[in-house]
């Protein structure tokens, strides 16, 4: 839920946010589908080192040269949560919960984000026709 006032401590007071902050060091977060979480990140950089995985993927081959079995290691990049930065909120206009949970729709949980994250970077930003 986004909760919003005008600041104005002159003629307001705003002692009552102190209820809405969470008592205790850490939140569960466990009893919630992880599909109904978005991450908020000041920038997309940011964003990427929170909901996205990096991991190592083991695939045992045989080698039919020698009858070896050989290793092969790939990378896998995949989603772990929905997100969205605070740079895009502004580019494309999200002034609310719903625009923002329409605008990470087409995010899926388990994704392969190798693609996506390859056309975020500089060089493919600078040379988009």
């Amino acid at each position: 839920m986004w909760r919003t006032d005008i600041l104005n401590v002159d003629f307001y007071d705003f002692e009552y946010l102190r209820e809405w902050r969470i008592k205790g060091n850490a939140f569960d977060f466990s009893k919630f589908p992880q599909g109904d979480i978005i991450v908020v990140a000041p920038d997309t950089n940011s964003l990427n080192h929170l909901v996205v995985k990096f991991d190592m993927k083991f695939t045992p081959y045989v080698n039919c040269y020698t009858g070896d079995i050989e290793e092969d290691w790939s990378e896998e990049f995949v989603r772990e949560w929905k997100g969205i930065s605070v740079d895009k909120l502004g580019i494309d206009n999200l002034l609310d919960d719903f625009a923002v949970s329409g605008a990470t729709i087409l995010q899926e949980i388990g994704e392969d984000m190798v693609e996506k994250l390859i056309s975020e970077t500089p060089w493919n930003l600078l040379t988009k026709k």
